[in-house]
Parts: structure tokens; C-alpha cells; sequence
């Protein structure tokens, strides 16, 4: 029983690390902007392009804790996002940005 409260912490704790990074997008605008010298139509799109690749692999995704299980998808997904925010706090312009 206490592992299963351990893995509904830990599932919270993943969800809201995940979600609280791209739902915050509003606040670091301002910073985009001034780190990368664009306006806010620019620090716009990379919201835009980044809602339509969540959204989009979501299916996918779908799909592959059907075939494969949610453990090993959940854990596939939490390396691929931390590698990919890790490469975003390296990048120098927008055109990196969007290529993550």
C-alpha cells in the first residue's frame, strides 16, 4: 500500500514539474524576449509550436503505453523532456529553440 501512495507522489510531482513548465510560459515571456532580442510574436510561436507537439503526441503517445505499458512510456517521456529542456537553457537564438 505504500508503494502505491509513493507512485501517485511521484506521478504528481512528474505531472506538475511537466505541466507548471508549460502552462509558465506567460511569465518568462518578457525574458525570452530580451534574452533572444525578438518581440513577443516570435516568444508567441515557440508557445504556439510547443502546444501543438504536446497536444500531437499525445496520440502517439497513447498509443505507445497501449502497446508498450505506462511505465516505460511515462519514463521514456520524463528522459526526452528533461534532455530537451536541458538543450533549451543552451540555446542562443529562437531558430534552436524551435529545432527542440
Amino acid at each position: 500500500m505504500k508503494i502505491a501512495w509513493a507512485l501517485i507522489a511521484s506521478i504528481f510531482l512528474l505531472f506538475a514539474i511537466v505541466l507548471g513548465t508549460f502552462y509558465s510560459y506567460g511569465v518568462f515571456l518578457n525574458q525570452i524576449r530580451t534574452e533572444f532580442g525578438t518581440v513577443n510574436a516570435v516568444g508567441s510561436w515557440l508557445f504556439a509550436v510547443t502546444f501543438v507537439i504536446f497536444s500531437s503526441t499525445g496520440m502517439v503517445g497513447g498509443t505507445l503505453v497501449d502497446k508498450y505499458g505506462a511505465r516505460l512510456v511515462v519514463f521514456a517521456g520524463m528522459i526526452f523532456f528533461s534532455v530537451g529542456l536541458y538543450l533549451t537553457t543552451r540555446s542562443v537564438n529562437t531558430y534552436q529553440v524551435f529545432a527542440l
